[in-house]
């Protein structure tokens, strides 16, 4: 599979999601390993503790659990379609 998600190697960003006030530097890494597959390292840095606690209370917890759900499904899907398309080629 040839995609962005192939060209990606690390992302940086800021975001502020529970309040313009609890602002975190997150950092996002993908890793390639053997066998076709790849590690995601995310990491968030937060300016105080209580910006990290009031955004763990906020539910982002479940929030990013569901986000890499998703982000798994969709990637089984694509390597699903991928191998059709092999089978259908031999």
């Amino acid at each position: 599979m040839n995609s962005s998600i192939d060209l990606i190697k690390e992302m940086l960003y800021n975001i502020s999601i529970t309040d313009p006030g609890h602002v975190s530097l997150e950092t996002l890494t993908l890793e390639e390993l053997p066998g076709g597959r790849t590690r995601l390292t995310s990491q968030s840095v937060f300016r105080s503790v209580a910006d990290r606690d009031g955004t763990l209370q906020s539910g982002m917890e479940e929030g990013v659990q569901d986000t890499y759900d998703r982000l798994a499904e969709f990637l089984k899907k694509e390597k699903d379609d991928g191998n059709d398309k092999e089978r259908a080629k031999g």
